[in-house]
């Protein structure tokens, strides 16, 4: 993660992010079988390769900027990308990319806050799905593409009454889309 500060008012900021994990499920182990021995498996989970496997990549950037004393927008846009290996009874390999964003105003008194934005987003996900013969990928069973769309829209107002007590309002409106 970095940011930078262009000025006294605005600054950009920006992550970079990247995770393999493998996962291997030993299957269903009694306490006693774990305590036992913590690394046996089921015989079975073991000649099959159950587990799930990723590579998982995410990049961000965005923007801050205030406003005299009290106002301040910003905004960021971020890209994910992962590479999804599940074999599991069948095998699915699976690709999701999903762009998102977000707006956001913010006005700060001394008194009273307030915060509104708006936060789109969208996932386009692939999969295959293979018959799984002897622990290894057999003949592609399925494909599937689907997408998915979200919108929200946020609210929240603050206001100090005291110094001990403080009344907060919000709401949030989100629509939802998933289609293929």
């Amino acid at each position: 993660n970095f940011t930078y500060k262009l000025s006294e008012d605005t600054e950009m900021f920006a992550d970079l992010i990247f995770a393999n994990f493998a996962e291997k499920y030993p299957g269903s182990l009694t306490y006693e079988e774990f305590i036992a021995d913590p690394r046996q498996a089921n015989a079975e989970n073991v000649l099959q390769d159950y587990g799930r496997f990723a590579n998982y990549y995410r990049g961000a950037f965005g923007m801050r900027h205030r406003f005299g004393s009290r106002h301040e927008v910003s905004f960021n846009a971020s890209a994910q990308y992962r590479d999804l290996i599940h074999p599991i009874f069948n095998f699915l390999d699976q690709d999701t990319r999903t762009f998102a964003g977000e707006f956001r105003y913010a006005y700060g008194g001394s008194k009273h806050r307030f915060t509104a934005g708006f936060t789109p987003q969208v996932t386009l996900t692939g999969g295959r799905r293979f018959e799984k013969l002897g622990g290894v990928r057999g003949p592609q069973a399925a494909h599937f593409d689907w997408v998915a769309t979200n919108y929200g829209l946020f609210f929240e107002d603050e206001y100090d009454i005291t110094p001990s007590l403080t009344i907060s309002v919000g709401g949030r409106f989100d629509r939802s889309k998933r289609g293929n």
